[in-house]
């Protein structure tokens, strides 16, 4: 009789014992939930912003390819030729003279050459760029200084002997014999001086005489330029230069 009294009894307290450890020990975390795809398909991540063509200077100056794929060159800013390149030890400089103005121009000259070697280039540089026709028959150094003796044929002896060349040749434009005459030999003068260096005398002489200039100075009477004397300068044989 107690004992199936006691069956009962024992039922309810597991099921009690059951309840006190649910409050006691917590309840197991439930397990994860998993994801379902969504509808829509995968998710995609962020698009970054491409760099515009203004975001480097390398853009910007970029030649676009043409059809073939091939880079077409930029186009220069300046069409203007380069200047030619002369090694140091062949290089001179021309002096052209007008009264007081004076052009610079660079010339070939072996600086490696003989004097006279490197004096006949000069004065035949000069004649190319002024357009006249030098022909030297000797130089002489001496007296302190340098000879050039001129041809009768030779310019400015010689009012022929100016060259009519084109514009691409030519440096300098004269519209007389007067002067185109004397800046010869104004320009002879100073470029010997300043490649050769100080204020080394020049002399002009004509067949190993003096230079005389027909038809030039008051009333065309002819203007005699010594060669036993330095040159000086035109404004020292025309007045008013």
């Amino acid at each position: 009789m107690k004992k199936w009294m006691l069956l009962p009894a024992l039922a309810i307290g597991l099921g009690l014992l059951t309840a006190c450890g649910g409050e006691t020990g917590g309840t197991p975390s439930a397990p994860a939930a998993t994801a379902k795809p969504s509808a829509a398909g995968p998710s995609t991540p962020m698009a970054v912003p491409e760099a515009t063509a203004e975001a480097t200077p390398e853009a910007k100056d970029s030649p676009a390819p043409d059809q073939d794929g091939a880079k077409t060159p930029p186009k220069s800013s300046s069409t203007k030729p380069e200047k030619e390149w002369i090694p140091e030890d062949q290089r001179a400089t021309l002096y052209v003279v007008l009264g007081d103005s004076v052009q610079k121009y660079d010339a070939v000259c072996d600086r490696n050459a003989s004097v006279n070697d490197q004096t006949m280039t000069l004065i035949h540089a000069l004649g190319k760029a002024l357009g006249m026709e030098f022909e030297v028959l000797d130089i002489t150094n001496g007296k302190g200084g340098m000879t050039i003796n001129f041809s009768k044929d030779s310019f400015p002896v010689n009012p022929d002997g100016y060259l009519e060349l084109s514009d691409d040749d030519r440096v300098v434009h004269f519209f007389d014999y007067e002067t185109s005459a004397f800046s010869a030999m104004d320009s002879i003068k100073m470029t010997l001086q300043e490649h050769f260096g100080g204020n080394m005398p020049v002399y002009f002489t004509c067949e190993g005489g003096d230079i005389f200039l027909k038809n030039l100075g008051m009333n065309g009477e002819g203007i005699t330029v010594p060669g036993t004397e330095p040159y000086t300068k035109a404004s020292d044989f025309i007045e008013g230069w």
